[in-house]
C-alpha cells in the first residue's frame, strides 16, 4: 500500500517558518500595501481629494510620462501622454474598497485614463509598522 501524504504537513511547515522569520527578522507579514493611481495631468489633486475622503490622508503626486508606443496609445484610447502619479499607503484590508471606490469615481471616465493597483509592502520592520498599528 501507498502512503498518502498528508497536505496539512506542508502548511504547518510554511507556517512555522514565517513565524520563525517573524520572530528572527521582526518582520510583520503584510498588512499594508502602495497604492499607485495613474491618471492624466491636472487630475492628481482631483484623485488625491478623492482619497482624503476615503480616509487616505498621506499620499504623494508625481508628474510621469507614458511610454507606450503610440499606435499602442492609439489602441486603447491613451492620447494624453502627460500623467500624474498618486503612491499612498494603505491598509491591507482596506485596499478592495478603496479600489471599487477608485474605479466607480475614475477608472471608467475616459477623460481621467486612469490605472489603479497595489503593491503588497512585505519588509515592514516592527518599529515602522507600530507608527501605523
Amino acid at each position: 500500500m501507498e502512503k498518502v501524504k498528508s497536505k496539512q504537513k506542508p502548511k504547518k511547515k510554511i507556517s512555522l517558518s514565517l513565524k520563525r522569520q517573524i520572530k528572527k527578522q521582526n518582520v510583520y507579514p503584510p498588512m499594508l500595501e502602495l497604492l499607485v493611481v495613474v491618471t492624466n495631468r491636472g487630475y492628481g489633486e482631483e484623485v488625491t481629494e478623492f482619497l482624503e475622503k476615503l480616509d487616505v490622508n498621506l499620499s504623494i503626486v508625481s508628474f510621469g510620462s507614458g511610454t507606450a508606443p503610440s499606435s499602442l496609445a492609439d489602441i486603447f484610447g491613451l492620447y494624453n501622454k502627460e500623467k500624474e502619479m498618486i503612491f499612498a499607503v494603505i491598509q491591507l484590508d482596506e485596499s478592495e474598497r478603496i479600489l471599487d471606490k477608485l474605479e466607480g469615481k475614475f477608472l471608467l471616465d475616459e477623460k481621467y485614463a486612469a490605472i489603479a493597483f497595489t503593491i503588497p509592502l512585505k519588509s515592514a520592520t516592527k518599529q515602522s509598522m507600530e507608527q501605523f498599528i
